[in-house]
């Protein structure tokens, strides 16, 4: 099975799914890893205080859920401000680290932002999903320790042209590297192992191999939760 490391919806097997915090409901139970969190596009002043806070900090405590977010902030979407988005993205940190979680990060257009928060909080796991970086920043990302997660985007083309991350990916090392779909319609987890694989050099089993082996290293419930990967 080849893990996808970033999804929505419903639950399955080989995945880690990420869930607004309306969703749990629906989603107590089901195959997989799951994540919660504030999506950065809908935070507002009320997120700060939300009721819901108080179920994640038990449910991440107690183990119900493997890691915290997706969370983030993003300056291209400005459906919330950015120092909004900042005080609710170091909420999930703190909450992150306290529980020793994996955080889910959703960057865009703040990569600078990120680094600055990284170097201020460098404790526990960082990784940025939905990842189309250039290879400078893919340098700084691995000096923080921030781990990456590239998606459709390697599928991209713009006439013969592909996506930048497509000559970008061989930067990342292996033991830094998750793959994902992020619910894409029409794309599969498959899809990415594949292309991803060439341009490694390498082949779909070396590479699902060694991303087992990080999902190992940074979700320390993932072997009891996902033995078959």
């Amino acid at each position: 099975m080849l893990f996808d490391f970033h999804t929505h919806g419903q639950r399955r097997e080989g995945t880690l799914t990420s869930l607004f915090p309306e969703e749990w409901v629906q989603n107590k139970t089901g195959n997989g890893l799951v994540s919660i969190g504030f999506h950065p596009w809908y935070v507002t002043e009320q997120t700060e205080s939300d009721p819901f806070w108080h179920t994640l900090r038990r449910l991440a405590v107690e183990g119900e859920i493997d890691a915290i977010g997706e969370t983030g902030l993003d300056r291209l979407r400005r459906t919330s401000p950015t120092e909004i988005q900042s005080r609710v993205f170091l909420q999930h940190r703190e909450l992150a680290e306290e529980a020793n979680l994996p955080l889910i990060i959703h960057c865009v257009r703040s990569f600078s932002d990120l680094l600055a928060f990284r170097k201020k909080y460098p404790k526990n796991t960082w990784i940025m999903h939905g990842f189309i970086g250039n290879e400078y920043e893919i340098k700084q990302a691995i000096e923080k320790d921030i781990k990456l997660s590239p998606g459709f985007a390697l599928l991209l083309m713009n006439g013969n042209q592909s996506h930048k991350l497509f000559k970008n990916l061989r930067y990342i090392p292996a033991n830094s590297l998750y793959l994902e779909t992020d619910a894409v319609p029409g794309i599969s987890i498959e899809q990415i192992y594949s292309i991803a694989a060439k341009i490694m050099e390498t082949s779909i089993d070396a590479l699902a191999a060694q991303i087992q082996s990080n999902l190992y290293r940074d979700f320390p419930r993932s072997r009891e939760k996902l033995p078959n990967v």
